[in-house]
């Protein structure tokens, strides 16, 4: 990404670009691909997890990756995973 771009927008209008961008077109929408990462882990850690945990958890992940320093890209996960814990709420939400 562009010096210039991102002087141009915020860390939340990246994020928001990203997720609703880049991201939905090379892995789908984010609610089957969160509840497949689940899937996956539910298999490997032998205990249930659910989408909205995959969201929590790479967040926790970006935030140890930020303690090492500011890391923009960091940031611009962390507001996009924090987009896709709300987008899953959302879609489950609307369910009912």
């Amino acid at each position: 990404m562009s010096d210039i771009y991102r002087q141009a927008t915020t860390i939340l209008e990246e994020a928001e670009n990203v997720v609703n961008g880049a991201r939905a077109r090379e892995y789908g929408s984010v609610r089957a691909n969160f509840e497949m990462i689940a899937n996956l882990w539910s298999d490997y850690l032998e205990t249930e997890v659910f989408s909205h945990d995959v969201a929590h958890m790479m967040m926790l992940l970006k935030i140890a990756r930020g303690k090492k320093g500011y890391h923009r890209d960091c940031l611009v996960d962390l507001a996009g995973y924090s987009r896709c814990a709300e987008m899953l709420h959302d879609s489950y939400e609307n369910e009912d």
